[in-house]
């Protein structure tokens, strides 16, 4: 499971903020935020904070939308680097594109690409990322608007390894800034297997997204859950 895509914020708090005016798209949107979470909570836990910058562009009334993110993450649990103890470190870079197509009044077809890479500089460089193009329909109605969305992640790792998963997500969008998201994945290189879950929320309230997530990934010993809380503020 990757995690809550900076894109994928930008795009709840513009959307927030675009309501809020009262305004449609302007063409460019720059969110700035922070994030603080832990990894692996219950086994070796590891607490950082990161954060995140993303932008989005705007073209034909909204129609394609091109956005890029980036998170940096600063450990706090100290591991050994030649002899030294250094503080872990790991930037994460995402790139998306999406074309969204109307169905009617009230219904969207959206085609995405999407492209996220992390790099690793302490204690070792590493680089591992995930291209996953998606397919996603979003419904509006009374109460919000509705979307499911399938994708299938191709993650290439250190060593070469390769990997190709199915990720399903459904997510509802409030009137009011609410928003609530559940996502699945399951490996598909071999066999089919379920790799882990995550549950989004979050609120805007004018340019603001306060968010909150938890992911449950697989693992030979069990299950790693990892939290995380921050917010977002659009300029």
């Amino acid at each position: 499971m990757k995690k809550l895509p900076v894109l994928f914020l930008a795009f709840i708090v513009a959307a927030n903020a675009a309501a809020y005016n009262d305004s449609d798209n302007h063409g460019f949107e720059f969110s700035a935020g922070i994030e603080f979470g832990i990894e692996n909570v219950n086994y070796d836990a590891d607490p950082y904070i990161a954060p995140i910058f993303a932008g989005e562009i705007f073209f034909l009334d909204g129609s394609v939308e091109l956005g890029i993110g980036l998170r940096y993450y600063f450990f706090f649990n100290r591991v050994n680097d030649n002899g030294r103890d250094v503080f872990p470190q790991r930037l994460g870079l995402e790139f998306g594109l999406a074309y969204n197509l109307a169905l009617g009044d009230a219904s969207t077809l959206s085609f995405i690409l999407e492209n996220e890479n992390t790099f690793s500089f302490v204690p070792t460089v590493k680089t591992k990322g995930t291209f996953m193009p998606a397919l996603r329909f979003t419904q509006e109605l009374d109460f919000g608007d509705v979307y499911a969305q399938l994708g299938i992640p191709f993650h290439y790792m250190p060593g070469d390894d390769f990997g190709i998963s199915g990720e399903l997500s459904f997510g509802w969008q409030s009137n009011f800034g609410l928003y609530l998201g559940l996502a699945a994945s399951f490996s598909l290189l071999h066999e089919i297997e379920f790799e882990g879950m995550e549950m989004k929320i979050s609120h805007s309230f004018r340019n603001f997204t306060f968010f909150a997530r938890c992911e449950f990934e697989m693992c030979s010993g069990g299950v790693r859950i990892s939290p995380a809380i921050g917010f977002m503020h659009s300029f």
